[in-house]
């Protein structure tokens, strides 16, 4: 709601989540259907993070 950024890794492709802080912790969480978020960036690289293993 703020507008900060956090990086949760540098280099390339950049893939960009924007969404409210607890959608955030949705799609960090591995929740990545549910999690209400906007993604942006390399369209493979945004793939590839969907796709991912992010749970714990």
């Amino acid at each position: 709601p703020d507008g900060r950024t956090a990086v949760a890794h540098r280099g390339a492709p950049v893939v960009t989540v924007t969404g409210e802080p607890g959608e955030l912790v949705l799609f960090a969480f591995g929740r990545t259907s549910e999690a209400r978020v906007e993604t942006r960036g390399d369209k493979d690289a945004v793939a590839r993070l969907l796709d991912a293993d992010l749970g714990i």
